[in-house]
């Protein structure tokens, strides 16, 4: 098994995991998603012990096109450094351009030349406004 399928089958057990404390309820999401209530399980077990049926790519666009499952959960099924975000139907153009002003003038204000590495809360900082960003566009 490929390393990337490893990971993928270990972050479908952990949303199995973590579905079973959600405030949604399982027979809610599954329905979301237009699925029967086995289905989901399949996918998700509950116990850890259990395999998950390998997701397929239109169970994916399922998850993402409902938001059945909460984001946090969902982000776990990309890959490590890559992020999902709805390319929303009105952008406002100027709240964009103003987001993106603000990251650059942090990142000109905390990569100094008298201070060659960002510190940790200046990298959590631009993390923060950079989402911000991906979350607008």
């Amino acid at each position: 098994m490929s390393r990337n399928a490893q990971k993928s089958l270990n972050a479908q057990t952990e949303i199995g995991r973590r579905l079973r404390g959600c405030d949604k309820s399982l027979n809610t999401i599954a329905s979301e998603l237009g699925w029967h209530r086995n289905t989901l399980d399949s996918y998700f077990p509950a116990s850890p012990d259990t395999k998950p049926t390998k997701l397929p790519l239109w169970a994916l666009w399922d998850i993402l096109e409902t938001g059945a499952l909460p984001a946090e959960l969902a982000a776990l099924l990309m890959p490590d450094g890559f992020t999902m975000a709805p390319i929303p139907a009105g952008m406002d153009h100027d709240e964009f351009a103003d987001a993106c002003s603000a990251y650059l003038d942090r990142k000109a204000q905390a990569h100094r030349a008298d201070s060659p590495a960002l510190s940790q809360c200046e990298i959590a900082d631009l993390d923060e406004r950079r989402a911000q960003i991906v979350g607008q566009s």
